[in-house]
């Protein structure tokens, strides 16, 4: 299918080097402590290795699949694609550290997003949203967190949000990783050549040989072959004694 063309604008400079391969890369990390006049923030961008073989409506269901580090995202086949909620795990444990809120939707361009919001008792305060995004190598999925000011519970802002970029894009890096392990490409198809049906097996045809002249036998008896225009007889079977009518 014809892919449409996602402009990254918004990427640094980097991302040109970044799309040629490699693990999933983190491509911005930023925190910023509170000061007077400006709230605490957070904000950090990855972008996954590249999906191998996956058509976008694959790309699409992986994403639904494996939209938040949850128990099953991290380690296992994923989250139920059609999830409202969830709870997010510590990672490589599945101790549950807090829920998130799942906001699912598909772009203009077909492209599909899931948009997951800390609920107020999560203590990584903030939003990650999750998109399918193209590549010269193929469909990805590219996470963004972001967040600021204190949320609901004015708890320990700074730390919260300086814990979400040093741990975040980490956690959706094993997200990633596991996606990928998960996946299994379509095994590959030689287009070249289509396919015959197969046929029922058939003996060989002999050629057709020229008509040749009989031979007589090797070590032909003269007495049992003397008119090449009768059948051979066979001198080791008798012939049957004919009896002939008398006229007077």
């Amino acid at each position: 299918m014809q892919r449409k063309p996602v402009q990254h604008a918004e990427l640094e400079p980097e991302y040109l080097d970044i799309v040629a391969g490699g693990r999933t890369q983190v491509l911005r990390r930023e925190y910023r402590p509170s000061s007077p006049g400006h709230d605490a923030s957070h904000y950090y961008q990855t972008l996954s290795d590249p999906i191998p073989g996956a058509t976008l409506e694959e790309a699409n269901a992986l994403l639904n699949r494996y939209n938040a580090p949850t128990a099953a995202g991290m380690s296992g086949e994923g989250n139920d694609p059609h999830a409202t909620q969830g709870w997010v795990a510590i990672p490589h444990t599945s101790i549950p550290i807090g829920s998130v809120t799942m906001t699912r939707g598909v772009g203009d361009d077909g492209h599909a997003w899931v948009k997951n919001t800390t609920d107020t008792l999560h203590p990584l305060h903030g939003t990650i949203t999750r998109t399918v995004v193209d590549s010269p190598e193929g469909f990805r999925i590219m996470t963004v967190g972001e967040g600021h000011g204190t949320g609901p519970i004015p708890i320990a802002g700074d730390l919260r949000h300086e814990l979400n970029a040093k741990y975040g894009p980490e956690i959706f890096q094993q997200l990633d990783d596991n996606m990928l392990h998960h996946w299994t490409p379509h095994p590959a198809h030689d287009t070249a050549q289509p396919h015959a049906a197969p046929q029922p097996h058939a003996e060989p045809h002999a050629a057709p040989q020229p008509h040749a002249a009989p031979q007589p036998p090797p070590h032909t008896d003269p007495q049992l072959h003397t008119d090449p225009a009768q059948p051979h007889a066979d001198p080791g079977r008798a012939e049957p004694q004919r009896s002939f009518p008398s006229y007077p």
